[in-house]
């Protein structure tokens, strides 16, 4: 007997100790999580003494060992045989195989085995663990697997039961159902249950007491089917699923399953097809376009299995969004029918805003969006967002902002073209864009104040206004809208509706010129475009031209901003706006400037600094000053040229704009640069940097860091120059920017990029 212990004994304990010092942790330390002592493990470790299965199981999950350790308890520390019925029949657990398919998960095991298992000896532990999350997630499967795992940390039994709490076939079970069934199990016959719900519930409750056993209550419908089945005790423990997320269960621990990875999606695919599929480009494809959801992927390389010739066919029908959700259909499962069944159990009211949500052209949105998209008021909308999020069809991303699931975008927007009318759809977007216009006008405004401006006219509630704050908050609010402001012009211009097309992009080149954006400048002030001629808008095409001549001028096409800039002219004086007249002639000038017609350049700059002083256009003003500053720069006119920025720089300083402050001292520092005043040069780059980056301007920090390496090379410190080369293009290339190109050159060759001024990035 002797030699039995000590064979086995201390392969236990030992294995502790392995895992132990593997994971850096003392012998306080997992006495501290276990609620043992370190005098106690020691003794545990060293094979003296071992500890029931219970503990076994509590020290096996600090140690993240998914079993392993508690595997290796004695056999005399185990309880013999099978779960038993009380009655001496042995328990039917109801619990299904564990699928073949199950693929990766592993720290989601790991959280809920912790959950049910790692905390046993703790006075206080959770009794629950609620598994959480959309349709077709894999919840179920994480229940079973980690049932199947844990099944002898509950020697006395583990009972499953499927409360249909969204099956589209079957009425969700009751909770006196549900007792119904597990007092069955636990051996009461059906004469001796009650009636009564409360009376089920306290002999469910009683059963239990002192019985190691694991209930899996699978696809809950709502908290209220499980309350009445939680009992006050820590012996029993139970695993909750559901696709909403019970947080009133408050002394549970929930967690919210998302997503596999590509590379778990990918394994799943493969175990279920089984034969290699050749075409590894479109198995990524379909991964992809599963969005991570189990059951999505399963369908799939369900149809795959059944014929490998479809695999490419069936990569670009799921590449076509609205092929996509049919094509995940094999008859028996559906991943529409899923999302469906969720959707079909909300209110009628939250529906409503699910489906208009679908109308939404963008990828996310936040409560003011979805309330000017829905005509509600904050409130109401954001209590539908509420009820949709806790159903899993919505996500949150972050703070304040939402989105759908891929697929769940798909099956959202299917069903607003299926159930709205093109009359519903239409003012949907028409009230989106407009609240999308007047947050953008005054977020334009904080951003780049005393800018002349058309009137727009402001249409929203009050109480859908945004509070933008001050300058880094309108920003930042620019910066997360702007991908949607694209998707917003384009379904806007679909619909026709044409003032709001060009508005949005008139609002939007502020923030543009600041970002440097410039595909998306483009695209949207091509839509406008189209739409201030089929308007025969004479001033809305004029500002357009100009603006859209300025964002290809940005991007190295001056040659094809050219005839925007003259068309821009001509309309400007048909119209009789000398402002917009003179911004087109300020604008013209730096075609001029390119070409390398540096006379013609200061001319027409002078020309508008003119004009704009006449009228007494400060910030225009100052901005004409730089632009002539660059071209007497190239006419090596440098003492000049810093006199004009110095009177620049005045100006922006006491209007407050730090983006002009930051383009008027990186010019400063190129004039200084080129008059071979490099100390000079180098404080007021250093400064242009500074600003920069307080005003959110990437490309403006990386021309600071550009001329300093200019004048590190000059000062023959080519390691310095080089670091600072890097730092410029780390910026340059992310944007997109061509003067990304003379800064490679400059790298590969060892030298200073060219020494001709940068062309000056206009902004009026």
């Amino acid at each position: 007997m002797r030699s039995s212990r000590v064979d086995t004994v201390p392969t236990f304990g030992e294995e502790i100790r392995r895992r132990r010092v593997e994971a850096g942790m003392s012998l306080a330390g997992l006495a501290k999580l276990t609620f043992y002592s370190a005098g106690h493990l020691s003794k545990i470790e060293n094979g003296l003494v071992f500890p029931p299965m219970r503990q076994a199981w509590g020290i096996d999950s600090v140690l993240r060992a998914g079993g392993a350790v508690a595997a290796l308890l004695p056999d005399k520390r185990r309880q013999a045989g099978g779960p038993e019925h009380p009655s001496g029949r042995r328990l039917v657990s109801g619990l299904p195989h564990d699928s073949i398919h199950f693929r990766g998960r592993e720290a989601e095991l790991d959280e809920v085995i912790a959950g049910l298992c790692g905390r046993g000896a703790a006075p206080f532990s959770p009794v629950v663990v609620v598994v959480h999350g959309m349709a077709g997630i894999g919840k179920t499967a994480l229940a079973v697997r980690v049932a199947h795992k844990v099944a002898g940390r509950f020697p006395q039994g583990r009972l499953m039961v499927d409360l249909h709490g969204h099956t589209a076939t079957t009425a969700p079970l009751t909770a006196a159902e549900v007792l119904d069934r597990l007092l069955r199990r636990l051996g009461v016959t059906g004469a001796e249950i009650p009636a009564h719900l409360d009376e089920r519930a306290a002999l469910f409750r009683e059963l239990l007491i002192g019985k190691d056993i694991l209930v899996v209550l699978d696809n809950a419908h709502d908290a209220g089917q499980v309350r009445s089945l939680l009992p006050p005790t820590s012996d029993a423990r139970f695993l909750i699923t559901s696709r909403q997320s019970l947080s009133s269960l408050d002394d549970a621990h929930h967690l919210e399953l998302g997503g596999l990875s590509e590379r778990e999606a990918a394994a799943v695919f493969s175990s279920v097809v089984l034969a290699e599929v050749a075409d590894e480009a479109a198995r990524s494809a379909i991964v992809t376009a599963c969005g991570g959801l189990p059951l999505a992927v399963r369908i799939v390389a369900a149809r795959c299995k059944e014929d490998p010739r479809r695999v490419a066919r069936l990569a670009a029908l799921l590449g076509d969004e609205w092929n996509r959700l049919p094509e995940m259909d094999d008859g028996e499962r559906s991943i529409a029918a899923a999302f469906g069944m969720s959707l079909r159990q909300l209110p009628a009211d939250t529906r409503r805003v699910f489906t208009l949500l679908g109308v939404h052209p963008g990828t996310d949105w936040t409560g003011h969006a979805a309330a000017a998209l829905a005509n509600l008021d904050l409130p109401d909308v954001e209590r539908h967002l509420s009820v949709l999020r806790r159903a899993h069809l919505l996500l949150t991303p972050q703070q304040g902002r939402y989105r759908f699931h891929d697929l769940v975008g798909a099956y959202a927007r299917r069903t607003a073209k299926d159930s709205l009318t093109g009359r519903e759809r239409a003012d949907a977007i028409e009230r989106l864009a407009e609240w999308f216009l007047d947050t953008l006008i005054r977020a334009d405004e904080i951003v780049t104040p005393h800018r002349h401006r058309i009137k727009l006219q402001m249409r929203i509630a009050e109480s859908l206004l945004v509070d933008l704050g001050d300058y880094q908050s309108a920003f930042s609010w620019l910066t997360a809208e702007q991908h949607n402001l694209v998707a917003l012009c384009r379904a806007v211009d679909e619909y026709r509706f044409d003032t709001l097309v060009w508005q949005l992009a008139y609002a939007m080149r502020g923030y543009y010129f600041l970002s440097k954006r410039w595909d998306d400048w483009i695209t949207t002030h091509g839509y406008a475009l189209e739409a201030a001629m089929r308007q025969g808008d004479a001033l809305a095409e004029a500002n357009t031209r100009n603006n859209l001549g300025l964002a290809l001028m940005e991007r190295g096409e001056s040659e094809r901003s050219e005839p925007h800039f003259q068309r821009a002219l001509d309309l400007f004086r048909q119209v009789g706006d000398e402002h917009g007249a003179t911004n087109a002639t300020a604008n013209h000038a730096w075609v001029l400037f390119h070409r390398g017609d540096y006379g013609g350049a200061l001319n027409a700059g002078e020309r508008a600094f003119e004009s704009y002083h006449r009228r007494g256009e400060l910030r225009n003003e100052a901005i004409a000053l730089r632009s002539i500053a660059l071209a007497k720069i190239e006419l090596s006119r440098y003492a000049e040229a810093v006199e004009h920025l110095r009177e620049a720089l005045r100006i922006l300083a006491e209007l407050r704009l730090p983006l002009d402050v930051a383009m008027a001292l990186n010019c400063l520092g190129e004039a200084h640069h080129r008059a071979g005043e490099l100390d000079d040069a180098e404080r007021e780059l250093r400064k242009a940097i500074e600003w920069s980056r307080a005003c959110g301007s990437t490309f403006e920090e990386a021309r600071g860091y550009r001329t300093l390496g200019q004048v590190a090379a000059d000062r023959k410190n080519p390691r310095e120059a080089e670091r600072l080369w890097n730092l410029a293009l780390s910026r340059f290339r992310p944007l997109g920017a061509p003067d990304a190109l003379p800064v490679e050159r400059a790298l590969q060759s060892s030298g200073p990029p060219p020494v001709g001024a940068p062309p000056e990035r206009d902004q009026r």
